[in-house]
């Protein structure tokens, strides 16, 4: 057998303290601090455009039809993350706000129009 397998033969060291320790609560100051910082420069640059509003609470017909949407893992767990974080009660209603948003924000009134039709239909067909 080799001889590292034989007691002693290991050189010890004294033990090596580490310049910097890590600790979790921290990590979670320097976070806030940074999250304080910029909201500080994301409020003074959303003061002209328009702020976002709280997700709306909308009661679900008892017999509405249930579907499942192709998502990858990682936007899968940022959507968790946020009903974690109390945004909405579940993945349904965050995403009907999160569309409901950017329908607002990103559509110009003409694709708007557009988009009702669109719904419309898709809604009819199935």
């Amino acid at each position: 057998m080799s001889n590292l397998l034989k007691k002693g033969n290991l050189s010890r060291t004294p033990n090596i303290k580490p310049k910097e320790t890590f600790s979790l609560n921290d990590d979670v100051k320097i976070e806030s601090e940074k999250a304080e910082e910029t909201q500080i420069t994301a409020e003074e640059a959303t003061e002209e455009k328009v702020t976002p509003k709280k997700a709306t609470k909308k009661k679900r017909k008892v017999n509405e039809d249930i579907t499942s949407v192709r998502v990858t893992k990682e936007t899968r767990s940022r959507l968790n993350a946020l009903i974690q974080l109390g945004r909405a009660e579940n993945v349904d209603d965050l995403i009907d706000a999160i569309v409901d948003d950017y329908i607002e924000v990103q559509l110009t009134p003409a694709e708007k129009k557009t988009f009702k039709i669109l719904v419309d239909v898709i809604k009819k067909r199935g």
